[in-house]
């Protein structure tokens, strides 16, 4: 009895001088807590600020999507044809006035309504994307984004199967990219999954961040070595060539 008394409990001294037993699994215990804990504990990968969230609005070109919403529509409620250009032209010729500043008005009128749809495609993406923040928790992403609206996604990194680096030519002015993904799996008729956790992965980053991030999403994936292989030197002219023809053909019909 004594014996597995002492198997069982074992002394511990204390600075006083004193002893306390204690079970000789209680440490396994709490060390395998301990690892639970920080095993589960989510690790930053990303977060936006305000001032990269003004970035990417201006990049995305929802503005000018804007722009040419309202222009299609001016165009088919026929407000153009109610423009007197004509008469314009003529009053400048008689009353000896260059034209080009006749027209000035008109055109400080367009640029005003360009900026407040970039304005306004500013506004539209702080709200979508406010507090923008990626984690990896064990081995799945977790993101969250939103100002009115708190929209939260998690992405096994497993079933991830594409991973798409977009960096357009104002991209390119600010040295940042956008990363999109595909999953394996993933509900189409799901908005929310297929805009925020694929289309949104990383809805902007900056250039010299962008390898850290994909080894996050993608383990051991690295852009650095890669031979890419551009399209033939004379696909551009045939690329035009079509497009004029089909516009010529249009343009008959």
């Amino acid at each position: 009895t004594e014996g597995r008394a002492a198997e069982q409990a074992h002394p511990f001294p204390t600075p006083s001088g004193s002893s306390i037993a204690a079970h000789p699994h209680d440490a396994s215990f709490e060390e395998s807590g301990s690892i639970a804990e920080v095993a589960s504990e989510p690790r930053l990968i990303l977060r936006l600020s305000v001032i990269e969230l003004v970035k990417l609005g201006s990049i995305s070109g929802r503005g000018m999507a804007l722009a040419a919403v309202g222009v299609g529509l001016a165009s088919e409620l026929g407000m153009f044809e109610q423009i007197p250009v004509d008469a314009w032209i003529e009053a400048s010729a008689q009353n000896g006035v260059d034209l080009g500043l006749s027209l000035l008005p008109s055109v400080l009128m367009g640029a005003a309504a360009l900026l407040l749809f970039q304005v306004l495609s500013v506004i539209w993406t702080i709200l979508r994307f406010y507090d923008f923040t990626l984690e990896r928790s064990g081995d799945d992403l977790r993101l969250r984004c939103g100002l009115w609206t708190r929209n939260a996604a998690t992405v096994p990194r497993r079933r991830i199967q594409l991973l798409s680096v977009r960096e357009s030519i104002f991209h390119r002015l600010y040295r940042r990219v956008s990363v999109s993904i595909e999953t394996a799996g993933g509900k189409k008729g799901d908005q929310t999954h297929d805009s925020i956790s694929e289309k949104w992965i990383v809805p902007l980053i900056p250039l010299a961040d962008l390898t850290r991030v994909l080894n996050e999403l993608r383990p051991g994936l690295s852009l650095t070595g890669i031979a890419w292989i551009g399209p033939a030197p004379r696909a551009t002219g045939r690329v035009l060539r079509k497009a004029v023809l089909a516009g010529l053909v249009l343009g008959m019909a």
